[in-house]
């Protein structure tokens, strides 16, 4: 645009190929600037300083077009090193391009008004100033945002991830309830199902391969087999045939459309509906039928039995097997029987919500994208205004001019629109109208500050303009109300415009030029409006995608965690019986193999009681129990559903009950109670038997636990209290860059 001024001026031909040359460079050296990032920043702006140096020389008056764009481009240049830089930089770029310029005018123009040399240094150095305060603010802004998004993800994620733990202990508890104890039940107790050998040895065998799959090392390592053919093997198991359901329709992989904890749930349920079958139907079979579309999952088992009456109570197995594992895993459950008219469970699930869910994981939400954009427009609007007041107070002392009226005009529009939309994100239909005919008022009325272009036209202070229209484009319910003030906006400066011209006027070049000048202004702001939206989106895609992938790892994790309880509980001996008895090595009916069978089934209902809740204890109270049957000591677990704070915690205090399982004698007993207290949990051992020797604990207990021994004769009382640990601030411990 200057190059175009300059040859239409018909002034300085000798001095426009160089002008030309440097403002040429100029434009390159900010393109490899900002698109390449090859080329530092302050390349760019020290080349626009020489630039601006340059045409001020060669500008031949004061009030000329020539010398009002320059004055524009010299706002910008300070503009751009506020928004771009960081840190003393983003000052220190202003009030230099204001001493290039000041410098460049006194010696090439020292006829000119002084004022001009105090308009520009103190205009740079306003707009440093106050730019790098709204800047500094608005990156705090965003920077904390950033913080309370990061600790309401954690929190939320952890949340998930204990919940996820928490239902995959309880899922393994109901998995082992309903097939290896059951089993080890009914052979303990005889009966005539002994009697079907083959029923039992595939019953046996069906339960191994459920317990091998519990002491794995992680879920991934089980296969996964076909669900229908799964069903038909757990029906064999149960001692029924299976039957598939002739309305049965699976679509294409819906398999792997089913996160896996619930299509373990599902296989649970299933099973637990055809052992009711098995054990009380009186029906030799039952229907199974599968129907899976791209958006819902329907299974169900149905038979011609006998019934019961759906009003009474469903009793633990189909109340803690069936109900309460389903609701866990957001399965809809629908139970349907009578006397004599047979049973049917259907199980219903959405595949939808399995694509959908992100557990809250939004690194950058909408609403902070909204507020950023906020206080974006606040932060410019009052700085302009403050500038502006900068400008007139220092420049023009007491002196009123029209440009006092539009900086009071925009001021009160602006604080107008700050009240009303407080407490409401879109501004009323009537204030929109204000704004809108506030745009074309401010800019008639900072024309009318310099003269309309007569006097003092480098002070003209045409941004003020663009607080009306930068107000619409934010807090408006669409983008049509900012169009309409732009419209307003041309329309007036080219009737303006015009009237000069018939008039005769010789400003009339810089009438165009203030409204084409700030048209790219409000441009701009529209494209960062929509750059933030855009990039907000795009943030928000791939951190939701990167959560959803941390959560699926963690929750994986934690679930191993907590199936690891077996790994270390003794299950192992109760799986070698049920070998044994599958292989047919072992005789379900002689009284030494049901003895056995008892034994083990008392052992694992111990296990059972252990409260999938205990997320950190429930490893270590697993292993405590398994080391005191080896050791034949009788250890009593009273601990409910009151956990260790932490792993370190838990290890601690397991590490404390192993010790005394050791020192106790065969034959004597052990007693571990857990209670809640005020600072977080306590848990109290009661023993005989030898003194605990307190250095076999392998590390120091943490800070955050107290432990006190008192020896009553051959007994003794260990209790250790731990305090819960402080929620973790991420304002302390993670430092996030503004977006």
């Amino acid at each position: 645009m200057m190059c175009v001024l300059l040859w239409m001026s018909g002034v300085a031909r000798n001095w426009f190929p160089l002008v030309a040359l440097t403002f040429l460079a100029v434009a390159s050296i900010a393109a490899a600037a900002l698109y390449t990032s090859r080329v530092p920043l302050g390349w760019m702006f020290a080349a626009n300083s020489c630039a601006v140096a340059l045409a001020y020389v060669v500008a031949p008056a004061l009030n000329n077009v020539i010398t009002f764009a320059n004055c524009w481009i010299t706002n910008l240049t300070s503009i751009s090193a506020v928004m771009l830089l960081r840190g003393r930089a983003a000052v220190l770029v202003p009030i230099f391009v204001g001493i290039v310029a000041g410098t460049s005018l006194a010696l090439g123009h020292p006829d000119w008004d002084p004022v001009l040399v105090r308009s520009a240094f103190v205009t740079q150095t306003a707009i440093g100033i106050f730019g790098w305060l709204a800047m500094r603010y608005l990156r705090r802004f965003a920077a904390a945002a950033d913080r309370e998004e990061l600790l309401a993800e954690r929190n939320r994620r952890d949340v998930a991830v204990a919940e996820s733990a928490s239902r995959a202990a309880a899922e393994s508890s109901r998995t082992l309830h309903d097939t290896v104890v059951n089993t080890l039940a009914a052979i303990a107790g005889g009966g005539r199902i002994l009697e079907q050998r083959d029923i039992v040895r595939d019953r046996c065998a069906h339960d191994v391969a459920i317990a091998e799959s519990l002491l794995a090392e992680s879920a991934a390592d089980q296969p996964a087999p076909d669900f229908f053919a799964d069903v038909v093997s757990l029906g064999r198991a149960a001692g029924i045939d299976v039957r598939r359901s002739e309305e049965t329709a699976l679509a294409e992989g819906w398999e792997q459309s089913v996160p896996p904890e619930v299509l373990h749930a599902l296989r649970g349920a299933v099973h637990e509906a055809l052992l009711n079958v098995a054990k009380h139907s009186g029906s030799s079979y039952a229907t199974v039928g599968i129907d899976a579309t791209e958006h819902d999952l329907s299974i169900t088992v149905t038979d011609d039995g006998v019934g019961y009456d759906a009003t009474a109570d469903a009793g633990y197995g189909i109340n803690n097997s069936i109900l309460a594992r389903c609701r866990e895993h957001g399965i809809e459950v629908t139970l349907t029987s009578a006397p004599m008219r047979g049973t049917k469970v259907a199980l219903g699930y959405s595949l939808e919500r399995s694509d959908g869910d992100a557990t809250g994981t939004d690194a950058v939400s909408p609403t902070q994208i909204a507020a950023t954009q906020a206080r974006a427009c606040w932060m410019w609007s009052a700085s302009v205004v403050a500038v502006g007041v900068w400008i007139e107070f220092t420049n023009r002392f007491g002196t009123f001019s029209a440009t006092w009226a539009m900086l009071g005009l925009v001021a009160l529009t602006g604080l107008l629109a700050w009240l009303t939309v407080r407490d409401d994100r879109l501004l009323p239909w009537w204030l929109q109208g204000v704004l809108i005919l506030s745009t074309p008022a401010a800019f008639v009325l900072s024309f009318a500050g310099v003269g309309f272009g007569h006097t003092d036209v480098t002070l003209w202070q045409i941004l003020g303009t663009t607080v009306p229209a930068v107000i619409l484009l934010y807090f408006s319910a669409t983008a049509s109300t900012f169009l309409y003030a732009t419209a307003t906006f041309i329309v007036v400066t080219a009737v303006l415009a015009a009237g000069m011209w018939a008039a005769d006027s010789p400003y009339t070049s810089i009438a165009i030029v203030g409204g084409l000048c700030t048209v790219p202004v409000l441009a701009g702001f529209w494209h960062f409006h929509s750059a933030i939206e855009r990039i907000g989106a795009r943030t928000i895609a791939n951190t939701r995608a990167a959560a959803q992938d941390r959560l699926r790892l963690e929750t994986r994790r934690a679930s191993d965690r907590a199936r690891s309880r077996w790994r270390v509980a003794g299950l192992q001996s109760a799986v070698t019986l049920l070998q044994r008895i599958g292989r047919n090595e072992a005789d379900p009916v002689d009284p030494a193999v049901q003895a056995a069978c008892a034994r083990e089934e008392r052992y694992l209902r111990q296990l059972l009681m252990l409260s999938p809740e205990l997320l950190h204890m429930g490893y270590w109270l697993s292993q405590a129990s398994a080391r005191a049957r080896r050791r034949g000591v009788e250890l009593a677990l009273r601990t409910g559903d009151i956990d260790a704070p932490d792993d370190e915690t838990a290890r601690y205090v397991g590490q404390r009950i192993l010790a005394a399982i050791n020192s106790a004698p065969e034959g004597t007993g052990l007693t571990v109670s857990v209670f809640p207290h005020p600072a977080g949990g306590s848990l109290l051992m009661v023993g005989g038997a030898a003194a605990l020797d307190h250095d076999s604990t392998t590390f120091e207990p943490p800070e955050n636990l107290v432990e006190t021994r008192q020896d009553y004769g051959e007994q003794f009382i260990i209790e250790i209290t731990w305090r819960a640990p402080r929620p973790v601030d991420l304002r302390e411990r993670v430092t996030v860059a503004a977006s």
